[in-house]
């Protein structure tokens, strides 16, 4: 039986990130060459290639995209190798895709601390040059 290990980094990612999945095959600890390996996730996401084949070291390169969502998923990648006079192996890891923050409607503007320390200083002039013009406060000089 095929021995297959899959390693992903990094594993915190965010949608549309990018995580490069190593798969490492082995028989009896022997790295072999020209196995098939295909790979897929449980929650959807894209990889390139998804079907590949081993180097002479056992090691296959993917790199996988995150598919978008606005709640936490942890998507479990699933690697499986074949080759011809070996029963196929079978590994699995999980990745996790942080939400993405979908902005509120109008909420690019200024934070509400920013808006009331501009905004105090300019209500307070304009109150007292209003008593005055009003007379109610009066400026007199020596």
């Amino acid at each position: 039986m095929l021995v297959t290990q899959v390693t992903v980094n990094p594993t915190t990612i965010n949608p549309e990130g990018i995580s490069q999945v190593t798969v490492h095959v082995t028989y009896n600890a022997t790295p072999i060459s020209d196995a098939t390996v295909t790979v897929s996730s449980d929650s959807g996401g894209n990889f390139s290639p998804e079907t590949a084949t081993t180097n002479s070291n056992g090691d296959v390169l993917f790199t996988f995209t995150a598919p978008q969502t606005t709640t936490q998923l942890n998507a479990t990648i699933t690697a499986t190798a074949a080759k011809a006079g070996y029963v196929d192996g079978e590994d699995q890891v999980k990745i996790t895709v942080n939400p993405q923050t979908i902005p509120e409607p109008g909420g690019a503007g200024l934070p509400l601390t920013t808006i009331l320390i501009i905004a105090i200083p300019i209500i307070a002039v304009v109150i007292v040059a209003l008593l005055v013009k009003l007379k109610i406060i009066t400026i007199a000089s020596e």
